[in-house]
């Protein structure tokens, strides 16, 4: 509830567009005004967990919400928690979506699937792959010109140990944010994300 969060500290990040030229799709790169690219340029963060579960509060500005594909709006807006599977993942992989050797979970969540976010493996650009089943849960809210969501699971997920990061309590843990503006042509490879060193601090 907004009255659980509200004592909890946010941490803001800022983010930077992702360079077309790094899109492994040749059509992005000209489709697409470098310009354009990342249109939300801060998200704050609040996070917490229970020794079971663990969630994710984003909360960014977004004066309209995209929330249906439509004709005139193809995309909409989503927001992404990104974290490696393995606790010595190098920082660069949080920046080319994984590598072989470190792969990537993303939580991803989608404005037209409020509650319902996908889970999504990586090992490198060009690579996602949405897991079948997700044991993802989330929570959304859009008011007074922003986007409040909150996601989140259980620590260890024992159903996916190849597709999803595993977590305990005093873990550390590499993690990155990714926001997409779905009124800006945002999609796929094309989005606003963190390239700062951030670490995921699991407290007793």
């Amino acid at each position: 509830t907004a009255q659980v969060w509200g004592w909890m500290i946010a941490y803001e990040f800022n983010l930077l567009p992702t360079p077309l030229g790094r899109q492994p799709s040749g059509y992005l790169m000209y489709a697409q005004n470098p310009k354009e690219v990342g249109k939300v340029t801060s998200l704050m963060v609040k996070a917490s967990h229970n020794t079971k579960e663990i969630f994710f509060r984003l909360e960014w500005e977004d004066d309209k919400p995209h929330e249906m594909i439509t004709e005139e709006h193809p995309f909409v807006d989503g927001g992404g928690v990104l974290l490696p599977l393995k606790s010595d993942a190098p920082h660069t992989v949080m920046v080319t979506m994984g590598s072989p050797a470190f792969k990537i979970n993303a939580w991803y969540w989608r404005a037209d699937e409020p509650t319902k976010p996908r889970n999504i493996v990586a090992e490198g650009l060009g690579t996602t792959v949405t897991s079948k089943k997700s044991y993802l849960n989330s929570g959304a809210k859009w008011e007074e010109g922003k986007w409040k969501v909150v996601i989140g699971r259980t620590l260890s997920l024992k159903e996916q140990p190849e597709e999803a990061v595993q977590l305990e309590v005093g873990d550390r843990r590499l993690i990155s944010f990714s926001v997409w503006e779905g009124g800006n042509k945002e999609r796929g490879g094309i989005k606003a994300f963190c390239a700062c060193k951030s670490e995921l601090f699991i407290e007793p």
